[in-house]
């Protein structure tokens, strides 16, 4: 039971600090009055190029997940099955459910970074993919499939989105009904649909607020591939 009681004891702070370390490269001081609040070409602090903030985004989720994991595996060795969906047959190692919702909290900082009062953030999506393709392999491939025939079928990229993101999360939610094992990854079951719901929730947050897979100047919830929502 004291082995329990720690994991629900730094479960808290490691979220936190997965939220914080998820930020990082969109820090700035909050009590400049200056400070702007987004910078589509330069990153909003104007330290990184926009493809170098990808890539680091991607680093930042992945070392969010690989921290949270290695202090739960030190702290609490003698815990093995999370608590939630524990009746479950697909119930994740403890270590494995808190990693995933560290490194969600991760990709939650890049799209909402604190010290822009959560504005100005990036949309995401990349680091969003190789972490489920790295933790939830069959559901980022459906999404992937689902997201190329949207976007053949609408002519547009940005609108293929959503699809994609109920793609995901349909797939994730049928794998657990069917118990379909996944080839490598955490097991198919609820903790990973609820999760996986909760990033498809972020990231179409993300794509309703605007700016998402369009050129610049093409904002808003409608716009086309591109193109200036008509």
């Amino acid at each position: 039971m004291r082995s329990v009681t720690t994991v629900g004891v730094v479960t808290g702070p490691l979220i936190l600090l997965a939220y914080l370390l998820g930020s990082m490269t969109r820090w700035q001081n909050p009590f400049r009055r200056d400070a702007p609040t987004s910078d589509r070409q330069e990153g909003p602090a104007g330290h990184l190029p926009v493809r170098t903030q990808l890539f680091v985004d991607v680093g930042l989720v992945i070392v969010a997940y690989w921290v949270a994991e290695q202090v739960v595996r030190a702290v609490a060795p003698g815990v093995t099955f999370s608590r939630v969906a524990s009746l479950s047959f697909q119930v994740l190692f403890v270590w494995d459910s808190v990693a995933l919702w560290c490194a969600l909290a991760a990709v939650v900082a890049i799209v909402a970074p604190p010290w822009t009062r959560f504005e100005g953030g990036g949309d995401a999506l990349l680091p969003a993919l190789v972490l489920v393709l790295y933790r939830a392999p069959l559901v980022g491939l459906a999404a992937i499939a689902a997201f190329v025939v949207a976007a053949l079928a609408l002519g547009s990229v940005r609108r293929a989105l959503p699809v994609a993101l109920a793609a995901a999360v349909t797939a994730e939610w049928l794998f657990w009904i069917l118990d379909v094992f996944p080839p490598w990854g955490v097991p198919n079951g609820p903790e990973l649909s609820l999760w996986t719901t909760a990033l498809a929730a972020v990231l179409f947050a993300r794509w309703w607020r605007g700016d998402v897979l369009t050129a610049p100047g093409a904002t808003g919830p409608t716009g086309g591939d591109g193109d200036p929502a008509q």
